[in-house]
């Protein structure tokens, strides 16, 4: 056997243990064997298809494919009643020989060799893998390999990079080349002083954080400042702005890693009052009816309006402002969109809406200066902040500090809505509490219709 073949071998098998497959010449004594297996049976079937039951495991947490043959490249999972398992063994090490055999390792890579083992095969196949390949090869891989199936040496993605053509465009870096990247995580994660996997998109980090956390673990989202030039690769495939770093190149940015809470339905719990925030909800979502929309139960109808309501009712909670304050961006909250004619960009949606406001006479019992608050932010929460600061001066008889900060709260809850459109910008996100709400905002969506 190749030496690099011989390495893939002992490298797999010993992660094949680590990860709990159990050889089957050690099934028969061991605690999780299933009641219908006989290693003499199984001796006597690899036998017959001319194979060394040494190649043979059988994972107790695979329902569908409990049992693997793994040899060389070959790596086969099979059902206790596979009915052509020789064919699809033959088959698949012909496939690996014949690639491998002809130097063809996009094929192998691509096509042939099974996903949990590529890092391995590529790690020990790398000085035979034409230059011009290694990078894009090196890509391809990481993108289809399994997450936790062996070890990523540091070494060799230093060594894929090197072999990288043309440099690399990095959204979102300042003018000095600095960017902020993010990683979701839960116990079961790879620590952050061996991570390579990082991402550009905090709503991608905090969906890896909740994704396969445990039991009433919550998750944790840590954000990193680095320089662009410390990112050794950015994979746009998968649609998560993944980025790759060499871990020791980043051991003076982790020590200044910032945790961002990440508050769902369950957190909120311990964060405020819920049950009064349910109260406050449902009375001030009673004061909603279908006719001030133009269509209640398009995108900036009455679902849109009464999340805006549940996220302002969390961000006041969470900001400490006073009753008088949540009332008025609660006001704020209920008429916004009502002044809408269509569902698209329209900066001036937001006059219209107060306009209709003033016609119906909805804030006749406000006194004038909470009603100059109110019509502030509802005017002009559709159009940029620059613009909107630009007519503070004009709103008088109100503490502009005051009118700031609830506008700023208001238009945060507006944003974090914009799930529903699947264009939600983090960054935008003007305030540290909103940005701790995605999750939130995620799962009031689907609670949260009309």
């Amino acid at each position: 056997m190749d030496d690099g073949l011989k390495m893939i071998s002992l490298d797999v098998r010993r992660n094949l243990l680590a990860r709990g497959f159990i050889p089957l010449t050690e099934l028969e004594h061991h605690p999780n064997c299933p009641s219908w297996f006989s290693l003499a049976k199984a001796e006597k079937r690899a036998h017959a298809m001319n194979k060394d039951i040494a190649d043979f495991f059988y994972s107790p947490r695979d329902l569908v494919e409990p049992y693997l043959y793994y040899n060389g490249l070959a790596f086969v999972g099979f059902s206790p009643d596979e009915p052509e398992l020789a064919e699809n063994i033959d088959q698949h090490e012909r496939a690996c020989r014949e690639a491998f055999q002809s130097h063809n390792f996009t094929t192998l890579f691509d096509n042939i060799v099974d996903k949990r083992i590529a890092l391995t095969a590529y790690q020990h196949l790398f000085d035979l893998i034409p230059d011009e390949d290694k990078y894009n090869l090196f890509l391809r891989v990481y993108c289809r390999s399994e997450s936790g199936f062996g070890s990523l040496p540091e070494e060799i993605v230093r060594k894929a990079v090197l072999f990288r053509k043309t440099p690399l465009f990095i959204p979102g870096a300042d003018h000095n080349g600095f960017v902020d990247i993010y990683r979701g995580m839960t116990s079961k994660s790879t620590p952050l002083y061996r991570a390579f996997s990082w991402t550009l998109n905090l709503r991608t980090a905090i969906c890896f954080a909740i994704r396969f956390r445990l039991g009433r673990e919550t998750g944790e989202v840590y954000r990193i400042t680095v320089h662009q030039d410390k990112i050794v690769a950015y994979i746009t495939d998968r649609r998560e702005d993944e980025v790759i770093v060499l871990p020791s190149n980043i051991k003076d940015e982790l020590r200044n890693a910032q945790n961002i809470k990440v508050i769902g339905l369950r957190e909120l719990e311990s964060e405020v009052d819920v049950r009064a925030i349910t109260e406050q909800f449902e009375t001030w979502s009673s004061y909603l009816k279908p006719e001030y929309f133009r269509n209640p139960s398009g995108i900036h109808g009455i679902g849109h309006t009464k999340r805006v309501l549940f996220l302002c009712l969390v961000l006041a909670y969470g900001n400490e402002l006073t009753t008088r304050e949540t009332d008025v961006i609660c006001k704020a909250a209920l008429y916004h969109d009502i002044g809408r004619t269509h569902d698209g960009v329209d900066s001036l949606h937001g006059l219209k809406s107060y306009q209709k406001i003033a016609q119906l006479d909805l804030l006749k019992a406000e006194n004038t200066g909470d009603r100059r608050l109110i019509q502030f932010i509802i005017e002009n929460h559709s159009v940029d902040d620059k613009t909107a600061k630009g007519k503070l001066p004009l709103c008088h008889g109100v503490d502009p500090n005051e009118a700031w900060l609830l506008y700023s709260m208001f238009k945060d809850a507006d944003g974090l809505d914009r799930v529903r459109l699947r264009d939600l910008d983090p960054e935008k996100l003007r305030t540290q509490k909103a940005k701790e709400l995605i999750l939130l905002a995620e799962q009031l969506l689907e609670r949260i219709k009309a």
